[in-house]
């Protein structure tokens, strides 16, 4: 067992390489240890208690604004007392009686005083009715006893009809009387109900406002109870995962420092025989030869030792001591510089997270701006649209209003000329054609001027017939129907006016033409304010290739629709 402890396992196992390692080095590196563990046990002690602080006041803020939260709770439950002593700041009466109670208690009593003043008023104004009916009563009574005694005062029998007149005009007075009381106590009721109305909505409206700055109050203490509750949750979670590292912790180091009192108590054991089993070792040594083992590892640890010699110069150490508190010192540096590394990662995905979703919002910003402005832009087009139709629509039923009304009256005329032409025939004009020459008109004339007595005398029979058998004809409904029949009456006028006339007739048949026209002018001048109306239409020829002036503003206004859709 001895030779095994100087040996590369035993030196890997227990740390002795030098023989010269004695007792006292061996109870010097135990304090050390020692030392070590007490100060890692102090600072963790103190870091604990650090904890333990911060998470105290912390306890203490969270505690102080759960109070403030239920403070604001209780306001929110029963009402702002400070608030209702600024609404009863006015009414002494109920500020005295009610300054520090809570507002739903205040507006059970102003509720219950309200309805028992109500119902006290109700009391008086059915007395009041109750006083005025017996009062009417007893004037009755009274002008009807004070009749009855100057009935009897007086001896001669009084008018029956009079007394009845004046029984109805008392009657009318007194109801007159009572009306006019009872109208002027509804006046007052009605004034009474209207400022009741008024101060109710007041009040209704305070209290609305109220609740609702309540309910805003509510959501904030709502909304800071859940995030205490969570950070609470969080601090609750993070003590317990601290406290069973702490727990595992100590546990470990109790194992590890009983594992260091048995091997110390082993090497107590055996300090006789470590140091009995190193010189026999080293004799031993110095007789034998080198085995090809030892050749090999006194290889490994010249190279160790090179790869030493150069991490030294590397690192500018002036002994293998500074070597290890400068490797130390990389890798407090690399575990530094990996955390930073790490929380640099966290800042970043949080920054890139933050970003993606300012990107986002810029996005839908965009979009509903977007939107809203071709809302808007197309709103403010349809309405022009709807405008312009509108207007559009307008011009058609003024224009189909005029054109219904010419046509109207050319419908009139058209039936006034038919039934001024109402007499012709079809089949005048072509008897009155065939005839072969003028020399017949001419002996038909001749004939008709010496047989102007029997012509006279045969119109008047005819005229007599012509009233007895003439009948009216129907008009058609169809303009055009009209028309056709207009023009063929007007043809065969035409055609039986084809005919010639002696000079002496044409002479006088001009100057009763122009006697008929200065006799209507004279007439016409005289009476210009007095003048009949009449229908008058122009006949015009429309063309429907020519464009008119509504036309044209039609397409115009086309025009400048489509210019403006495209822009």
């Amino acid at each position: 067992m001895d030779s095994k402890i100087l040996s590369v396992r035993g030196y890997q196992k227990h740390g002795i390489k030098d023989d010269r390692w004695t007792i006292k080095d061996k109870v010097n590196q135990y304090k050390g240890v020692l030392r070590l563990h007490s100060r890692d046990k102090k600072l963790k002690t103190i870091e604990a208690a650090k904890i333990q602080k911060l998470v105290s006041r912390e306890l203490q803020n969270v505690n102080s604004e759960v109070k403030e939260c239920r403070g604001i709770l209780n306001e929110v439950r029963c009402g702002d007392k400070r608030r209702m002593r600024n609404i009863l700041r006015d009414h002494r009466d109920l500020q005295l009686a009610h300054e520090n109670h809570y507002p739903d208690i205040v507006y059970d009593a102003v509720f219950q005083d309200c309805n028992l003043k109500r119902r006290q008023l109700d009391k008086l104004y059915y007395v009041k009715r109750k006083k005025m009916k017996e009062f009417f009563d007893l004037k009755f009574e009274a002008t009807t006893i004070l009749n009855q005694l100057e009935m009897q005062n007086h001896s001669h029998e009084p008018d029956r009809h009079q007394q009845k007149i004046a029984s109805l005009y008392q009657k009318l007075v007194a109801n007159k009387s009572a009306a006019e009381t009872i109208r002027a106590t509804y006046q007052t009721i009605l004034n009474i109900l209207e400022k009741d109305t008024t101060y109710s909505t007041a009040i209704i409206n305070a209290l609305k406002r109220d609740r609702i700055e309540q309910c805003k109050v509510l959501m904030r203490t709502t909304h800071v109870g859940q995030l205490a509750a969570e950070n609470l949750d969080d601090i609750r979670i993070r003590y317990e995962d601290f406290s069973k590292n702490v727990l595992k912790n100590m546990k470990v180091r109790e194992n590890s420092l009983q594992v260091v009192r048995t091997r110390v108590d082993n090497l107590w054991s055996d300090i006789k025989k470590l140091v009995r089993s190193d010189i026999k070792y080293m004799g031993e040594v110095g007789e034998e030869k080198k085995t090809s083992v030892e050749g090999d590892l006194e290889k490994q640890i010249k190279s160790l030792e090179d790869t030493f010699e150069r991490v030294k110069d590397a690192l500018q150490a002036r002994s293998y001591d500074g070597l290890l508190s400068r490797f130390k010192e990389q890798a407090r540096q690399r575990a530094r510089l990996i955390g930073q590394f790490k929380t640099s990662l966290d800042k970043r995905d949080a920054f890139l997270n933050k970003k993606n979703s300012a990107e986002l919002i810029l996005a839908d910003l965009k979009h509903s701006m977007l939107t809203t402005g071709q809302y808007k832009t197309d709103r403010n087009e349809i309405l022009e649209q709807i405008d312009e139709e509108k207007q559009r629509e307008l011009e058609f039923i003024s224009l189909r209003k005029s054109r219904g009304e010419l046509l109207i009256d050319i419908k009139a005329v058209l039936q006034n000329m038919l039934a001024i032409m109402v007499c012709i025939k079809p089949g005048w004009g072509a008897n009155q054609k065939s005839g072969k020459d003028g020399k017949k008109l001419r002996d038909k004339r001749k004939r008709m001027e010496k047989k102007k007595q029997k012509r006279r005398r045969d119109d008047i029979a005819r005229k007599s017939s012509n009233d007895e058998n003439y009948q009216l004809e129907k008009f058609h409904p169809d303009a055009l129907m009209m028309l056709g029949d207009v023009m063929k009456k007007a043809t065969i006028l035409l055609e039986l006016s084809n005919f010639e006339m002696p000079p002496e007739n044409e002479e006088k048949a001009q100057n009763l033409y122009h006697n008929y026209i200065a006799k209507y002018q004279t007439a016409n001048y005289h009476n210009k304010l007095h003048s009949e109306v009449r229908l008058s239409v122009d006949h015009e020829v429309i063309d429907p290739t020519v464009f008119t002036r509504a036309d044209i503003k039609f397409q115009s206004k086309q025009i400048v629709e489509m210019h403006t859709k495209f822009e």
